[in-house]
């Protein structure tokens, strides 16, 4: 099976062909310089990045933004102990939910479609299975 996608329709990820500075806050950083490395000829191998929407739609599915600004309104800048607590409390709160079905299936066919690219090119018959 070839997985033929059209990235304009993805809502959580992104092939990493079709970032660039312009997309840094959904991106981040790190993503949308690897795009502007392909932009400019540059071998980078072929991958997609999980945008900053996704973890939104993470957060706000599982309710979870109440309760981590309830727990930032216990931060005391005057301790470290209270901080490290905080920030375990935060990090407990998401390690602990699952991630929503739409989200791990967009990235569940993302992978899938690099993966048969990959493979595809490998092969010489085709130059792009992913657009």
């Amino acid at each position: 099976m070839i997985y033929i996608l059209d990235w304009v329709y993805m809502r959580f990820t992104k092939n990493i062909k079709d970032v660039n500075r312009t997309h840094i806050i959904n991106v981040g950083g790190k993503a949308a310089s690897l795009g502007e490395l392909v932009d400019e000829g540059f071998p980078v191998p072929k991958g997609f990045v999980i945008c900053t929407n996704a973890f939104n739609e993470f957060l706000d599915s599982n309710n979870l933004i109440q309760a981590i600004e309830s727990n930032f309104k216990m931060i005391n800048i005057d301790s470290v102990g209270v901080i490290e607590q905080v920030s375990n409390n935060i990090q407990n709160l998401i390690l602990n939910e699952e991630i929503p079905e739409s989200i791990a299936e967009e990235i569940r066919l993302s992978f899938r479609s690099e993966e048969h690219t990959s493979e595809l090119q490998s092969h010489s018959f085709i130059s792009y299975a992913v657009f």
